[in-house]
């Protein structure tokens, strides 16, 4: 089994403090968009894509959006994703060749959605990422599928 499938899974899983003093201070600390995706190593286009699919919680104050660390993460461990046929998933993050071997669609069709901002992407160094779920989710409402 591939590790890159369960890399930023892990990383969200490990991101809980330990020592109560400790936990309850980190968890309870409120963050904007930009500090909670430099606290998940994610970018900030993917907090934007798993708060509009509900996926993580938030708190809002007009157009002000703020999210409770703790509320976060354990959103992200708690939920079981399932593919749109009711398949559990788990938080998979694929590469171009993976995403587009599993939607049965070329490279280029990948490319052409990712242009198209069809889907969401996220990326480090140039290398480009997609999260299986987030792109399932993202295909339903764009209509790209």
């Amino acid at each position: 089994m591939d590790i890159i499938p369960n890399l930023t899974r892990k990383e969200v899983l490990n991101l809980e403090p330990r020592g109560s003093n400790q936990s309850q201070n980190i968890n309870n600390e409120v963050l904007t968009t930009k500090e909670l995706a430099d606290r998940l190593s994610v970018s900030e286009r993917t907090i934007y894509n798993w708060r509009s699919f509900g996926r993580i919680p938030r708190i809002g104050f007009g157009n002000v959006v703020r999210f409770i660390l703790g509320d976060v993460i354990k959103a992200l461990k708690d939920e079981e994703w399932r593919d749109g046929i009711g398949n559990s998933i788990s938080y998979e993050v694929l590469n171009t060749k993976q995403l587009a071997k599993r939607l049965s669609v070329s490279e280029r069709t990948i490319y052409n959605w990712r242009l198209s901002r069809l889907i969401p992407e996220f990326g480090d160094g140039g290398v480009v990422r997609f999260i299986y779920s987030d792109v399932l989710n993202a295909l339903r409402k764009g209509g790209a599928a």
